[in-house]
C-alpha cells in the first residue's frame, strides 16, 4: 500500500491482491477527494457486500441517515531502539549468526526507550506542519482530541507534536496503546522479564497536560510477568478495536444530545437537520505494529502497511444513526508530507 518510494495521497484497495475473495463482503472502497465537501457517500463504490445485520433499502445510503467519526493515527517519532539494528550492523557488519545478534540485540534494547534526535526533528516538523494548517484531514472536525501510547516515545513525540494544535493542548494517555511486547528486558539467560512501565504519577509529573486513564496506577505493563505474546496481542488489537467503536457511539450520542436539546429549546427545523458529526475527532499518536493490526482488523484482512515515523493513518468510523449499520474506511496511510520537503526527505525513516 505504500513504501519508501511510494507515498499515496490516498489509498487505493487492489482487489487483484491485497483483499481475498473470501473476505470481500467487508470491505468498502472510496473515490473521496478529502478537500471537496461533497459526501463521500455519493462517491462511494462498494466491492462487496456493507457489513448488516439486515437488509438495507437505497434510503439508508441517503448522507443524512449516516454518522461519521474521524479518526488520525501517527506513528511515534525515530525511537532509540529503532537504531539499535542499524548500530550492530554498523559494529559487525554480517559476521554475526542470527543468534548473535540477537544477544547484541539484548544488551542495547530498551524496555521502554525515549525518542532519538532525528524522532524530536520529526516530531516537531509535524507540529509546525499543523500549526501552518497545512495538514487539511484536520478540517474534518472542528476539534480534536489528542490520545497517546504510555510508551516514552510516544509520550514524548505527543508533547512535541500537540503543541502544533495549540498551547498547553489537553492530552489523554490510554494505557492499552502500548506497541507489541509491551515492556521487558531480557535476563542472562535470554527469558523476558515484564517491567512495570511509567506510572500515571510519573507521566502526569513528567508531562504536564497529560491526564492518565485508569489502569497505570502501579504502570501500565504491572504484573506481567514476561512480554507480551502474540496471541494476546491479537486479543489486544480486538479489544482496542472495540475502544475504537465505543468513542464512535459516545460521540454519536453527544450529537443525538445536542440535537434533543435544540429541539427543547425550540429552535427551528432541529429534528430535520442531519447530526452534526463533525464537532469532534480523534487523533491518536501509537506504533507501527499496532496501527499495521489495527487497520487489518477494522478491514477484516491481513494489511501490510508500511509505517514511517510520524507517518500519518487516516481512518473513518461510519454508522447509521440507529446504530444497526456500520463499518470503517481508510482514506490514507502513511502520509509523510511534513517530511518530504526537509533536506530531500532525509528524516524520513523506519518503513
Amino acid at each position: 500500500w505504500s513504501s519508501s518510494s511510494f507515498r499515496p495521497v490516498s489509498l487505493e484497495l487492489d482487489t487483484r491482491y491485497q483483499i481475498p475473495e473470501q473476505i470481500l463482503h467487508s470491505v468498502i472502497q472510496w473515490e473521496w477527494n478529502i478537500g471537496e465537501e461533497t459526501s463521500p457517500l455519493q462517491h462511494l463504490r462498494v466491492i462487496g457486500h456493507l457489513p448488516t445485520s439486515q437488509k438495507m433499502d437505497a434510503s439508508q445510503f441517503d448522507r443524512a441517515n449516516w454518522f461519521c467519526t474521524n479518526v488520525i493515527i501517527v506513528r511515534h517519532g525515530q525511537s532509540d531502539n529503532n537504531t539499535t539494528y542499524e548500530l550492530i550492523r554498523s559494529r559487525f557488519g554480517d559476521s554475526l549468526t542470527p543468534e548473535q545478534f540477537e544477544v547484541e540485540l539484548n544488551k542495547i534494547h530498551e524496555p521502554d526507550c525515549r525518542v532519538s534526535s532525528v524522532g524530536v526533528s520529526q516530531s516537531k516538523a509535524l507540529a509546525e506542519h499543523i500549526a501552518a494548517g497545512k495538514l487539511n484531514t484536520l478540517k474534518q472536525a472542528r476539534s480534536w482530541k489528542v490520545l497517546s501510547s504510555p510508551m516514552k516515545r510516544c509520550l514524548m513525540t505527543t508533547q512535541l507534536i500537540a503543541a502544533g494544535f495549540g498551547p498547553d493542548y489537553p492530552v489523554t494517555v490510554h494505557p492499552r496503546f502500548f506497541e507489541s511486547d509491551g515492556c521487558f528486558k531480557k535476563d542472562e539467560d535470554g527469558n523476558s522479564v515484564g517491567m512495570p512501565g511509567m506510572t500515571k504519577a510519573e507521566v502526569e509529573g513528567r508531562f504536564p497536560g497529560f491526564q492518565c486513564l485508569p489502569g497505570m496506577e502501579n504502570g501500565w505493563f504491572a504484573d506481567r510477568p514476561g512480554k507480551e505474546t502474540a496471541g494476546e496481542f491479537k486479543l489486544r488489537t480486538e479489544e482496542l478495536i472495540d475502544v475504537l467503536w465505543t468513542m464512535h457511539g459516545d460521540h454519536l450520542r453527544d450529537a443525538q444530545q445536542r440535537r434533543q436539546q435544540e429541539v427543547l429549546e425550540g429552535v427551528p427545523d432541529a429534528e430535520k437537520k442531519p447530526l452534526d458529526d463533525r464537532d469532534l475527532g480523534y487523533f491518536i499518536v501509537a506504533h507501527g505494529n499496532l496501527i499495521r493490526a489495527l487497520i487489518s482488523k477494522l478491514l477484516g484482512t491481513f494489511a501490510m502497511v508500511a509505517v514511517d515515523n510520524t507517518g500519518l493513518s487516516f481512518l473513518q468510523l461510519w454508522s447509521t444513526v440507529d446504530g444497526q449499520n456500520r463499518f470503517a474506511s481508510v482514506q490514507y496511510c502513511n502520509r509523510v508530507d511534513h517530511l518530504l520537503h526537509i533536506d530531500g526527505g532525509s528524516l524520513i525513516s523506519g518503513s
